[in-house]
């Protein structure tokens, strides 16, 4: 699994904010590498919210979206107080998986490039299709199979 550099044109994106707070730095004064992979999962919730299927509502209706695959490369340190843009798009899904790039940037410094896979499980945590509810609210994307 390859993380793209940038969406290709005309992928819907979706970007997620946060702002470095003191205790996600290191004592380096830079933050922590841990705490992207918490940024990741943050710009995924707020994704689901915000094609109108919360993570709340998937749990309810017994579905999960369980991490499988997470890679990171960093490029540029993060600091205190800084503004940080997760940028994710879906770059392909299958019938129980959904893999998203990101770039994570500070102003037009990119400080992180990073991927996932998520595979959709049910209450017996066995893989699982992903759920029809959330298929139809997906965007289209180039790599996307029933």
């Amino acid at each position: 699994m390859m993380t793209e550099a940038s969406p290709p044109s005309g992928t819907a994106t979706h970007t997620w904010t946060t702002r470095v707070a003191y205790h996600e730095c290191d004592p380096m004064g830079v933050v922590h590498h841990a705490v992207h992979v918490q940024w990741l999962g943050n710009a995924r919730s707020d994704w689901c919210r915000s094609l109108g299927l919360p993570y709340t509502k998937l749990e309810e209706q017994g579905w999960w979206l369980a991490v499988r695959e997470c890679a990171v490369t960093y490029e540029a340190p993060a600091h205190h107080d800084e503004c940080v843009d997760v940028v994710l798009w879906l770059t392909s899904r299958t019938k129980t998986r959904l893999r998203h790039s990101y770039v994570l940037q500070v102003e037009d410094r990119v400080i992180a490039r990073a991927r996932t896979e998520l595979v959709c499980l049910d209450r017996s945590w066995r893989p699982s299709s992903i759920p029809s509810a959330l298929l139809e609210l997906m965007p289209d994307c180039s790599e996307a199979s029933a």
